[in-house]
C-alpha cells in the first residue's frame, strides 16, 4: 500500500536489503526521524489524511462513520484494529455501548484495542459535535501514522520488522497474557522469541496461556533492556524460520555476520 520501489530496496526475505531482520531493525531505529518524515510525504499517506481531515469533523453518529468504509479503516488503523473493520455488529457495539460499562461488549474482549477504540469513539453517541474538535482529530491521525509506518516499514524492510516495531511500543499496554494471545502481533512475537513452532499458534488458547505464563513474564518488559535483548531474540529467530529449519547453522552465522558487516554501511 505504501511501498516505494527503489527506495529501501525491499524484499520478500526479513530484511529489505536482503539483509538480517535484527539489521534491518536497528537500521529503522537508528535513522526513523527520516523514515518517518519519508512516509509522511508518501501519496497515498498523504491523500488518506487529506480524506480523513475532510470527512471526519462531519460526523454526527456512528452510523454515519461505519457507512463510510474508507474513513472507518482510518479510525481502525489509529488502534492496529483495520483488519477488523467487516466485523460490523462489533463495531457498532463498540461505539454505541458505554465503555465504563463492564457489561459492554468491549470489556468482554479480551483486546485492550477494542476498550481504547470505544473510549476515543464514545463521544460519536454522547457528543457528536466533538468530532470537530482538532484534538480528537490529532490523536486518530497520529495513531493511524504510527501503524502507518510499522505497515509501511513491514513492506520495504521485511514483515519481521514491523512486527517487533509494534510489539516495542505496545507491549506496555498488555497487562495478562491473555491480553498478549487475543493480539496477533504480540502473540506472534512473544512465541516466535520464546523459540515456540508455528504449530503452537493452532493450539487452544487455554494451553497457549499455560505455556506462555511459564515462558514469558510479562514484567520483564517494563525494562527497555530485556524487551530490547526479546526483541533480538525473535528478529533471529525470525530469519532462521525464513531461511528453513534445514540451513546449516554454521552458514547461518556467517550469513548473518556478514548482514550485519553490510549493514553498517546502510547507516552511514
Amino acid at each position: 500500500m505504501f511501498a516505494i520501489e527503489g527506495l529501501l530496496g525491499g524484499s520478500a526475505g526479513g530484511g529489505g536489503f536482503g539483509t538480517s531482520a535484527l539489521t534491518e531493525f536497528k537500521r529503522v531505529e537508528a535513522r526513523r526521524d527520516f523514515y518517518e518524515k519519508v512516509f509522511d510525504k508518501l501519496p497515498a499517506a498523504k491523500r488518506d489524511v487529506a480524506y480523513f481531515n475532510d470527512k471526519f469533523p462531519k460526523l454526527k453518529s456512528p452510523d454515519d462513520l461505519l457507512k463510510d468504509r474508507r474513513l472507518t479503516e482510518f479510525v481502525l488503523g489509529s488502534f492496529q484494529l483495520e483488519s477488523e473493520i467487516d466485523k460490523k455488529a462489533i463495531l457498532k457495539k463498540a461505539l454505541t455501548e458505554d465503555p465504563a460499562d463492564n457489561a459492554s461488549l468491549v470489556n468482554k474482549l479480551r483486546d485492550p484495542r477494542w476498550r481504547q477504540f470505544a473510549d476515543a469513539l464514545r463521544f460519536l453517541t454522547t457528543n457528536p459535535a466533538k468530532a470537530k474538535d482538532e484534538g480528537v482529530a490529532k490523536s486518530l491521525i497520529a495513531g493511524w501514522r504510527l501503524n502507518g509506518f510499522e505497515k509501511w516499514q513491514g513492506e520495504t524492510s521485511g514483515p519481521a520488522v514491523r512486527e517487533a516495531l509494534y510489539f516495542k511500543r505496545s507491549i506496555g499496554n498488555i497487562k495478562t497474557i491473555w491480553q498478549a494471545i487475543a493480539n496477533p502481533t504480540i502473540a506472534k512475537v512473544l512465541r516466535v522469541g520464546v523459540g515456540q513452532p508455528d504449530a503452537f499458534a493452532a493450539l487452544d488458547a487455554d494451553q497457549q496461556h499455560a505455556r506462555l505464563s511459564k515462558l514469558v513474564k510479562l514484567e520483564d518488559f517494563k525494562d527497555p533492556k530485556k524487551t530490547a535483548q526479546f526483541l533480538q531474540r525473535f528478529l533471529v529467530n525470525s530469519d532462521r524460520a525464513a531461511a528453513g529449519s534445514g540451513a546449516d547453522p554454521s552458514v547461518t552465522m556467517m550469513q548473518s555476520i556478514a548482514a550485519n558487516m553490510r549493514g553498517v554501511n546502510v547507516l552511514v
